[in-house]
């Protein structure tokens, strides 16, 4: 059956750890690996002031952490058949320019207009799956809706399909629901950003 290496990296990821992955690849062989990169809540367009919040944050620390982390990302993992990028949602701070979540109404500090916001966040997921296809054989890119960005998350995600419709590497899944399943061999992988699952 085919293996999934679904692994959490952080900036101090030892390296003796990474070797362990490429080890598991050479094992199993790569035509059995899937490489799954999860991004949780990246919040761009988010404005936070250090003194009134404890870290600052703004539009371009955002989209250049989330460049940094996916290249040392991609770096230390495996070589693999192929690579899921999941976005789990929230990956826009502000749905449009009221700067309000949608379903309470909160207001949200953002950094900018929304148009430019926009364009980075765009430029930001469309150099994620540049980068995905220059070590992996093909991509699939999952992006689910978040409790900030519910509709704005169908508009990238038609975007993203829109701008890579000529490259057969690359599937972007459509995300109506917002629940999402992946399959990879005897494995099955299941996302959402949770604001919509109720316990039973």
């Amino acid at each position: 059956s085919r293996v999934s290496e679904e692994t959490s990296f952080s900036a101090g990821f030892p390296a003796s750890r990474s070797g362990r992955l490429r080890g598991a690849a050479l094992a199993h062989g790569v035509d059995q690996l899937q490489v799954t990169l999860l991004m949780g809540d990246p919040h761009i367009g988010m404005l936070s002031w250090h003194l009134e919040t404890g870290t600052d944050f703004d539009l371009r620390i955002a989209t250049t952490q989330l460049a940094r982390a996916v290249d040392m990302l991609l770096a230390r993992a495996p070589d693999a058949a192929r690579l899921v990028v999941a976005n789990l949602g929230d990956f826009f701070h502000a749905e449009d320019d009221s700067q309000r979540t949608p379903r309470g109404g909160n207001k949200l500090d953002v950094d900018g207009r929304w148009g430019k916001i926009l364009d980075l966040g765009f430029q930001a997921l469309e150099r994620v799956v540049e980068r995905g296809l220059q070590k992996y054989p093909c991509v699939e890119v999952v992006n689910l809706p978040g409790n900030h960005d519910p509709r704005l998350a169908r508009v990238l995600a038609r975007w993203l399909a829109t701008r890579f419709r000529d490259e057969p590497r690359v599937f972007v899944r459509g995300n109506d629901d917002p629940f999402a399943f992946v399959s990879w061999g005897q494995n099955l992988h299941m996302y959402s950003h949770g604001d919509t699952a109720k316990p039973p």
